[in-house]
């Protein structure tokens, strides 16, 4: 049984990271306003509206390459915020602060069903190889969305730094 125990853990750690992870970034969201959501580090690193449409595109497009599925957001998420796409700095090109924050949500939410439907067997079988570059076996998924959250909530942090905005966190 303590393989079992030993897999629950696994589990149980890889939520709570992803769950972590998203909440620290809605936390830094929170204060940008509306009308500063397009503003970027710089003037070129990569925006709110962007970052928020790209967490839930990637989670939605793993989702689908572990399980053979679709994906369940629109063709127009793939354009706008996958690995590739660029920052636009026109506002009204994007999906609304309010849907983009559903998307993530029911993206996450979707992606955390899977991890808690992965049984012993499932836990380190490899993944397709296009994620390999991302994590080697299905629960070294959750920790590589983790990673990548952190990794854009840093942008989050220079776009906060330049708009005067106080630290999160600190």
């Amino acid at each position: 049984m303590q393989i079992v125990k030993e897999m629950y853990k696994i589990q149980e750690i890889a939520f709570e990271r992803m769950a972590w992870s998203l909440g620290f970034v809605k936390t830094m969201l929170g204060g940008i306003a509306d009308d500063q959501l397009i503003a970027r580090a710089g003037g070129t690193g990569n925006h709110a509206l962007w970052i928020m449409g790209h967490y839930a595109t990637l989670d939605d497009d793993i989702l689908a390459m572990v399980t053979g599925s679709s994906t369940e957001l629109s063709e127009k998420y793939g354009k706008l915020f996958s690995n590739g796409s660029e920052p636009i700095d026109d506002a009204s090109v994007y999906p609304s602060r309010n849907e983009l924050g559903e998307a993530m949500r029911s993206a996450r939410e979707r992606i955390t069903s899977w991890v808690r439907s992965l049984n012993e067997s499932d836990l380190y079988t490899p993944v397709p190889e296009p994620l390999l570059p991302f994590a080697p076996n299905a629960i070294s998924i959750p920790f590589g969305i983790a990673a990548h959250d952190m990794l854009h909530a840093g942008q989050l942090t220079s776009v906060r730094a330049s708009l005067g905005l106080p630290r999160v966190h600190a």
